[in-house]
């Protein structure tokens, strides 16, 4: 009985490591390279497609200032355990798809998008518009 016990507390304690070290990545706006940490982050466009070094559990941290362009997240996740895409603190981070269509498409699964403003600056009213951000996945979320 105690060999079992032992034997799921450390089964518990392996599925779970990497939850305890889950890591912090940032991008900006103004990065053109960089390796995702505060004072070298990626560019948006590189960070929401890093599947190699962002992973469940972790944080994609969000500079202020306007990302221009079309975006597609293909980060991945459990649903109990996603990856989370959010504002820096107290700065405002704004998606600006400049050319009409959606501006955040969402391809991978369990990420969660947190505290983002997405707009469109496309002047032509006339086109058909598109959503702000296309879910192509499950267990995404938005807040």
């Amino acid at each position: 009985m105690m060999i079992r016990i032992i034997v799921m507390l450390i089964l518990l304690a392996v599925t779970n490591a990497r939850a305890l070290h889950a890591s912090n990545w940032y991008a900006s706006p103004s990065a053109t390279s960089g390796h995702g940490s505060i004072t070298n982050p990626w560019s948006l466009s590189v960070a929401l497609t890093n599947r190699g070094s962002i992973q469940p559990g972790d944080t994609l941290w969000l500079r202020g200032g306007t990302y221009t362009g079309h975006f597609t997240c293909t980060l991945s996740a459990p649903s109990n355990n996603p990856v989370v895409v959010r504002a820096y603190a107290s700065e405002r981070p704004s998606l600006d798809n400049t050319n009409g269509g959606t501006g955040l498409d969402i391809e991978g699964s369990g990420t969660w998008i947190w505290g983002l403003e997405i707009l469109d600056s496309y002047t032509n009213r006339l086109m058909e518009r598109y959503d702000g951000i296309q879910f192509n996945t499950s267990y995404a979320g938005a807040n």
